[in-house]
């Protein structure tokens, strides 16, 4: 009985190191998602998503993966701080062994900092890819914005936008698409949650149909 109570009961420590390990990992790769990913005006615009998830969805995974970690550092630190100091003053009084591996991942954490603010390679390279990867994506985007973060807008706000259109053309226009739509303070991310499209495809439907538009609207 004793000896299975030992084995169910938590070890703190082996639990600490375990949530520091995966939070690593998931603070990891949701970086590299992050990385892959376009601005915030074209994935909001564009419906982005990568694995079922969208920019903002990611970017919650790994702040919060992060603070995952920073906790777990924390305790990690709370519940060995009698070894990690003793460590630390017998290294002292000894004098560090491995002075040149200090030295070493000093120097490239330095290099690594003052290269990326400095911005030239190879520190710049990865940041160049980065605007690569961002001006791909945006060039996938077949109709733009009228203004960043456009999906915000009303259906009013997005007419004054739109040369020789108005909301009561849009509203005509987005009914005929099979749209319920009464309301000119509708916003286009609204509608396009509505459809379950994104709202780029929203504001083409929109504006597909000029003509048709203006020759409803008018006989109202």
């Amino acid at each position: 009985m004793t000896h299975q109570t030992k084995r169910k009961r938590l070890n703190l420590r082996s639990f600490i190191s375990f949530l520091i390990a995966l939070s690593m990992l998931l603070i990891s790769f949701s970086g590299i998602i992050l990385y892959l990913t376009p601005q915030g005006r074209i994935a909001h615009w564009t419906n982005w998503t990568m694995l079922g998830l969208d920019k903002d969805a990611w970017t919650a995974v790994h702040m919060n993966t992060c603070l995952l970690f920073v906790v777990g550092v924390s305790l990690h630190i709370y519940l060995n701080w009698r070894v990690l100091l003793s460590y630390i003053r017998r290294r002292v009084a000894t004098g560090l062994h491995r002075r040149w591996e200090l030295a070493l991942a000093t120097a490239i954490s330095a290099i690594v900092v003052i290269g990326t603010l400095l911005g030239v390679p190879p520190t710049s390279t990865i940041i160049r890819w980065n605007d690569d990867i961002k001006a791909y994506w945006a060039g996938q985007v077949r109709t733009t914005a009228p203004i960043p973060h456009a999906e915000g807008l009303s259906l009013k706000r997005l007419a004054e936008l739109t040369p020789g259109q108005s909301s009561a053309q849009f509203m005509e226009v987005l009914r005929q698409q099979g749209y319920d739509v009464d309301d000119a303070s509708v916003k286009l991310a609204t509608l396009a949650k509505q459809r379950g499209v994104s709202p780029m495809v929203v504001y083409e439907q929109m504006i597909a149909h000029p003509e048709q538009g203006t020759s409803e609207a008018d006989s109202l």
